[in-house]
Order: structure tokens, then sequence, then C-alpha cells
């Protein structure tokens, strides 16, 4: 009887410290959640949601890589290789270029995608279009973006999200125009003609020419970056 009570206690015992670490770590989300809430435009409902979106997705060590984008990106879309898509949406959310993404960035990524600054909106779309994430977009990243969100209207436009991304094509023509628009946008941008656009040449086209600007902010699929991860 004696062993018995002893048992007893120790499940007790375990019990109130896995309580008390659970409640723990409900402060520590709560404090979390206010310096947040305090830091974007969302409400603390907002952000406890967008918690179980993120923490549905994130690994062990508590960060979301280019893997579970990936797979978030799979499961909405039914695309199996779409490297261009993922690396698009993942630089939007990874400010500090470190190929992981914490807590903060998904939320703060997200009050920019409904509330752009002027400053971030710039930074935000060179990282976008700046695939391989080396400070500087080449012509062939400025094409594979355009050509992806080309595909990616057409998909939802005319193919109505029925099917997969994977199975929507361009025509020849929609191919040809959009690589024609992604030249010329180059070729504008490239200022001093050295073969890709520094981000001092980005900043300076984006904030002399509005039309410009429009057209590259459109690059960022604020929309459909937010649906993505709604609950």
């Amino acid at each position: 009887v004696k062993v018995l009570f002893n048992l007893s206690d120790l499940k007790v015992k375990k019990a109130e410290e896995m309580g008390n670490k659970q409640e723990k770590e409900s402060k520590k989300d709560d404090s979390n959640i206010s310096q947040i809430a305090s830091e974007s435009n969302m409400s603390k409902e907002e952000i406890r949601d967008l918690l179980e979106v993120f923490k549905s997705m994130a690994g062990k060590d508590g960060v979301v890589g280019k893997e579970q984008f990936r797979d978030a990106i799979k499961k909405k879309y039914g695309s199996e290789n779409n490297s261009t898509l993922v690396f698009t949406v993942f630089n939007l959310f990874d400010k500090d270029g470190s190929k992981t993404i914490d807590f903060r960035e998904f939320v703060m990524a997200l009050s920019f995608l409904s509330n752009p600054s002027v400053n971030d909106a710039v930074d935000i779309c060179f990282r976008c279009i700046d695939l391989n994430n080396d400070g500087s977009i080449t012509k062939g990243e400025l094409r594979e973006v355009m050509l992806m969100n080309a595909k990616l209207k057409k998909y939802i436009e005319i193919s109505r999200r029925n099917g997969s991304l994977d199975n929507v094509k361009l025509s020849p023509t929609e191919t040809n125009d959009t690589i024609h628009e992604a030249e010329m946008i180059f070729e504008q941008m490239d200022r001093d003609r050295g073969g890709n656009i520094t981000k001092d040449e980005f900043i300076a086209c984006m904030d002399g020419d509005a039309e410009l600007k429009a057209r590259i902010q459109t690059l960022v699929m604020a929309d459909e970056t937010k649906n993505l991860f709604k609950k």
C-alpha cells in the first residue's frame, strides 16, 4: 500500500509540474502576443489565431523553414514543384535573411500585407524578387517571378482554383508577353548596365516611377499570401 501511495504521489507531482510548465508557457505566449500586438496593426485575438497556425507549421526549434512553406503551398494550390513561388513567399517573411522564420517575422510580414508602409513595401518587393537572397536581382530572377505571377493569376481568374497550379500552362503569347515585360522592366531598373539590379537602383526606380512601383508591388501577391495562412 505504501508503494502504491508513493507512486500516486509521484503521478500527482508530475501532473503539477506539467501544469506549472503549461501555465508558464501560456504566460510567455501572452507576453509575446502583447508585445507583437503593440508593434503591429493586429489585435491580440488575430495574433493568437496566427500563433496556432504558426505552431502547426513550426518544428521543434520553434521556427519555420522553406520546407514548411512548401507544404503550405502544396496544400493550398496542389503544387508539387514550384520553387519560385516558395522562394518568393518565403523571402517576404524572412526579413533578417536567416533562412528561418520566427513568429514575430511571421506576424509582422502579414501585418505589412494588410497595411503596407512606403519603406517596407520597397524592401519586401526587393526580397521577393531576389530569389537567391544574394543582394541583387538578375534578369532571370525577375523573369521567373513575373512568369510565376502570370501563371498564378491565370489559375485564380481562369481556372477558378480548380485542380493543381502545376497543371496551368501559359500560352506562347502569354509567355512571350510576360518575358518581354520583364526584360523591359529590367532594362529600366539596371541603370548602370551591370547585368543585375542593385538595391540602390531598385529603390531609386521605385521612388521615381509610381506606375512601375505599382506594377512591382503586384509581384508580392499580398492577398494570396494572406489567404495562404488563414485558419
